[in-house]
């Protein structure tokens, strides 16, 4: 009886190990296809469309050619929101092609006349979006970050090289501060 019993139990290990060694081999590509993704198609104040992609906690700007991406997390009533507004678009201007600043609202249902206005008011030429799905992409941002959670103070500036975080600042960052940080990032 106990050797029926052990028999048993090593076919079955062998079976279960030729059914994983089959599995890894004729399976990688779905694996792939399993990783988790969430698309948000936004609309600029530029009236053009911009998709990110959270795949795996990557946040990903399609058709950028920017090496680095910074997702800006604002308000349009907070005050370090609207200080920090000029020196992004500063930033912005710096680097015109190496960077690509988006800022995202994280007020529910806002409207492009009210981005409009905090752009003129408080110099915020550089991407602002919005959408429903800003407050979705905001906390999903802020998730991921570490040390924040969905509860997060604003404003938060996250920096993205290839969709990796790189670098995050939670507050009004100083100009000097966040240029020192994508000077390094792009070998300067």
């Amino acid at each position: 009886m106990l050797k029926k019993i052990v028999l048993l139990n090593i076919i079955i290990v062998g079976i279960l190990l030729q059914g994983c060694n089959h599995s890894k081999k004729n399976n990688v590509s779905n694996e792939n296809n399993m990783v988790a993704s969430t698309q948000y198609t936004l609309m600029g104040l530029d009236n053009k469309t911009y998709t990110i992609i959270n795949q795996s906690n990557q946040f990903i700007l399609k058709n950028t050619k920017a090496k680095l991406v910074i997702l800006d997390l604002f308000a349009t009533w907070c005050p370090p929101c609207r200080a920090e507004a000029s020196r992004l678009a500063q930033i912005q201007q710096e680097y015109p092609n190496s960077i690509k600043i988006i800022g995202l609202s994280i007020q529910q249902d806002i409207t492009s006349q009210k981005l409009q206005s905090f752009r003129q008011n408080y110099g915020a030429n550089y991407t602002l979006l919005y959408s429903n799905e800003n407050q979705e992409l905001t906390a999903q941002i802020a998730s991921t970050l570490p040390n924040v959670g969905r509860n997060f103070p604003i404003p938060i500036m996250a920096i993205y090289k290839d969709g990796i975080l790189v670098k995050y600042f939670i507050g009004a960052a100083p100009q000097k501060m966040i240029t020192t940080v994508i000077d390094k990032l792009l070998g300067k």
